[in-house]
């Protein structure tokens, strides 16, 4: 792969993230917004509003696409992407487990509605600090990219012109 391409895919990669970010923050709206309705008992003014899931897949496709070099300049970024037990896919499936969920449920059912509300508040603050510390580590990334490209093309161009710079 060439610099131009992986500036391409990290470019991508962080619209994904953006992407993800902005859902989930819609998503915290609607559901807190249901939890206060909820919790103030005013059940006439309830009307449980469907939220979109994520598609981890996608985001899954343009992280493979990234050489394997590039990403393991930074420990954490793995981290988020390969540990078991807290890994950004493994937040994106239990989110959309908890869609799938309520979408479910019925909408009379105000207590186990509320619950499981209460669980997806849950998993959108873990899920959006995730994808927050994941975009902060990405940009980081991207810019040690380019500034490596960089001293690469000054190194180029002082060759080219005889000199070792």
């Amino acid at each position: 792969m060439n610099k131009n391409s992986d500036k391409v895919l990290l470019s991508v990669l962080t619209a994904e993230i953006d992407n993800i970010f902005l859902k989930i923050r819609k998503a915290d709206l609607v559901i807190r917004q249901e939890l206060l309705l909820l919790s103030q008992a005013k059940f006439d003014c309830f009307k449980k509003i469907d939220i979109p899931d994520i598609n981890g897949e996608r985001l899954k496709e343009i992280i493979n696409k990234i050489p394997l070099q590039n990403l393991s300049r930074d420990e954490y970024l793995i981290y988020m992407l390969d540990n078991e037990s807290s890994s950004i896919f493994q937040l994106l499936e239990e989110y959309n487990c908890y869609l799938d969920s309520r979408k479910t449920a019925q909408e009379e059912d105000y207590i186990k509605l509320r619950n499981l509300d209460e669980q997806l508040c849950y998993c959108i603050r873990r899920l959006g600090a995730m994808i927050y510390h994941l975009n902060s580590h990405l940009n980081l990334l991207t810019a040690l990219l380019i500034n490596q490209s960089i001293q690469l093309d000054k190194q180029q161009v002082g060759m080219k012109n005889g000199k070792i710079t």
